[in-house]
């Protein structure tokens, strides 16, 4: 497996710099922009799913929130794999 080119590109400058403060910089810089995108993700499922469970609240039967989450999450992942299977790179 190969890493996504966004983390290829970090390590490459990381290589074409000598000093030590300019590689501490751009690792920083990927990892804090990676974490800020996982935490919006994680904010926008737990807000979707909220949504989802206020909507089905009127049906007859229960449905565990974590399940509805993981669904969604599942559905998520699944979009993402068919853009591999398509040929689309990222």
């Amino acid at each position: 497996m190969l890493p996504c080119a966004s983390s290829l590109a970090v390590v490459m400058m990381t290589g074409l710099t000598p000093s030590i403060g300019a590689i501490l910089r751009f690792i920083s810089i990927y990892v804090l922009g990676i974490a800020l995108v996982l935490f919006l993700v994680v904010i926008t499922f737990n807000y979707t799913k909220n949504m989802v469970v206020e909507k089905m609240s009127n049906f007859k039967f229960n449905i565990n929130p974590e399940l509805v989450s993981g669904g969604l999450i599942m559905t998520v992942g699944f979009i993402y794999l068919s853009y591999n299977w398509m040929g689309h790179i990222h």
